[in-house]
C-alpha cells in the first residue's frame, strides 16, 4: 500500500507540475498526498492495468494472497488517511503491517470491467466472496460519516455483522483530523488494552475506544438502511434484496456496535446525562433495545467503578443481551443481579451461544456464585471460562461452583 500511495503521489506531482493538475467534480485541484480512491482509479489503476486487463494486485503480485482483513470504506477518503487507519489496526491487534494482506476492492477488482466482475449478482459477488475467506474484516470510516450511507458499505457490514463465520471478527476505524490520530473500535481486545491488573482490559479497552469521534458514534446509532445510496439503481435494489428479512438484524447490530463500544457504559453506570431519543425513549432503554435485538457476539462494559449503581442495572443488562452473544464481559460496577439473570436466560435457553464470562468486580456474592455453579452444571451449558475475580463470593459461593 506505501509503495502504491508513494506511486500515486508522485504521479500527481508531476501533473501538477506540467499544469495538468488533477480536477475533482467540484472543480478543486487534488493535492499530492491528498487523493482518495476515485482519483487513484481514475489516473493510476485503470491507465496502469487497462492494456493487460487486470486488477492493479495482479499486475503487481508474483503469487496469490489470500485476505488477512477484508477493507470496507467510502472512496472518498484520503488513501493516505485510509493507511494511517489499517496501521493502527495492525497496531492494537499485534500484527506486522508488512506480512497483513488487505482485499481493497479498488487494487483487487479489474476496474475496466466492473460489470463483468459483478456478473451473478450482489451475494456472490467478489466483495461477498472475499469476505468468506478474509479473518476478519474493517470498515475504515470517513470523517463525514458518509461510510454508513453507502449501499456496498452496508452489504459489507451485513455479512460481516449479521451473517459472520465462526471466529470471524469486524473492527471499525477511523481518523481523527484534530490530532491526527487513527483510533480503532474492536471486536474483542487489542495487544494494548491491558491494565496493572490481568483483569483491566475493560478499562483499558473503554478509555483507548472513547478517543473514536462521538459524532461518528452518532452516525451509526442513526444508522437506516432505507438511507443507503449507490451508484447504480440496480446496485442498490440488488443490495436490499440480498439483505431481505435480516433488514431490523442489521440496523440494530450496527447501531449497539457503536453504542457498546463508547455509550452503554456510561449510561449504565449513570456517568452520563439523561437525555432522550427522537421518539421520547431514553436513551439507555434505547441503547438496551438495540442491543437484544443485534446480533453481536462480543459484549464488553466497564461500568466506571460504580458502587452505587441503580438495583436494575444488572437485570435490565442480562435482560437485554442478544441471544448470539459468545463472550461477556463486564466489570467495575454493582451488578450482583447479573449472575442470577444470567441463570435464568441460560436455563431457559435464550443465551445457548455463551462461552466466556466474566464478571470482575462486580460485588457478586455467594447466591450469585450458586446461579454461576447452577449454570456450569447444565448439560446445555457451553461456557468454558468464567473469570470472578475481586468478588466477595466466600466460602459457600466457591462450593456452589465447585459443585
Amino acid at each position: 500500500l506505501e509503495v502504491i500511495a508513494e506511486y500515486v503521489d508522485r504521479l500527481c506531482a508531476a501533473a501538477e507540475a506540467r499544469g495538468e493538475a488533477w480536477v475533482r467534480p467540484d472543480g478543486s485541484r487534488v493535492p499530492p498526498g491528498g487523493s482518495n480512491l476515485y482519483e487513484v482509479v481514475t489516473h493510476v489503476v485503470k491507465p496502469a492495468t487497462g492494456r493487460f486487463e487486470c486488477s492493479l494486485v495482479e499486475l503487481m503480485s508474483t503469487e496469490p494472497l489470500p485476505p488477512d482483513f477484508f477493507v470496507s470504506h467510502f472512496w472518498g477518503e484520503s488513501l493516505r488517511v485510509s493507511i494511517k487507519c489499517l496501521r493502527q489496526l495492525c497496531e492494537d491487534k499485534g500484527r506486522d503491517v508488512k506480512t497483513t494482506v488487505f482485499w481493497i476492492c479498488a487494487f483487487a477488482l479489474r476496474q475496466h470491467d466492473v460489470e463483468g466482475e459483478l456478473l451473478g449478482g450482489v451475494t456472490t459477488s467478489p466483495f461477498v466472496r472475499a469476505l468468506h475467506v478474509a479473518e476478519a474484516a474493517v470498515s475504515v470510516v470517513d470523517a463525514g460519516g458518509v461510510y454508513f450511507n453507502r449501499a456496498w458499505c452496508v452489504l459489507e457490514q451485513h455479512f460481516a455483522l449479521v451473517r459472520p463465520r465462526l471466529a470471524f471478527e469486524h473492527h471499525m476505524v477511523t481518523h481523527r483530523q484534530d490530532e491526527d490520530l487513527a483510533v480503532c473500535l474492536l471486536e474483542g481486545f487489542g495487544v494494548e488494552d491491558k491494565g496493572l491488573r490481568d483483569d483491566d482490559d475493560n478499562k483499558e479497552k473503554q478509555q483507548r475506544e472513547a478517543k473514536f469521534p462521538r459524532e461518528l458514534v452518532d452516525k451509526a446509532a442513526a444508522f437506516n438502511l432505507g438511507e443507503a445510496q449507490a451508484s447504480e439503481k440496480r446496485d442498490l435494489i440488488a443490495i436490499r434484496s440480498a439483505v431481505g428479512s435480516e433488514v431490523a438484524a442489521l440496523e440494530a447490530t450496527v447501531r449497539a456496535r457503536a453504542f457498546t463500544a463508547s455509550r452503554l457504559g456510561e449510561e449504565l453506570a449513570g456517568k452520563a446525562p439523561t437525555q432522550l431519543s427522537a421518539e421520547g425513549v431514553g436513551l439507555r432503554e434505547r441503547m438496551l433495545e438495540e442491543l437484544y435485538a443485534s446480533r453481536l457476539r462480543k459484549v464488553s462494559i466497564y461500568l466506571y467503578d460504580n458502587n452505587d449503581l441503580e438495583e436494575d442495572v444488572g437485570a435490565q443488562l442480562c435482560t437485554h443481551l442478544p441471544w448470539t452473544v459468545a463472550d461477556l464481559r463486564v466489570s467495575e460496577g454493582a451488578v450482583p443481579a447479573l449472575a442470577t439473570g444470567l441463570e435464568r436466560r441460560m436455563l431457559e435457553g435464550s443465551l445457548a451461544s455463551l462461552q466466556r464470562v466474566e464478571l470482575v468486580h462486580c460485588r457478586l456474592d455467594a447466591d450469585g456464585a450458586m446461579a454461576l455453579g447452577r449454570i456450569l452444571a447444565a448439560t446445555t451449558c457451553r461456557v468454558h471460562t468464567l473469570n470472578l475475580r475481586r468478588n466477595g463470593v466466600g466460602d459457600e459461593g466457591a462450593r456452589g461452583l465447585g459443585e
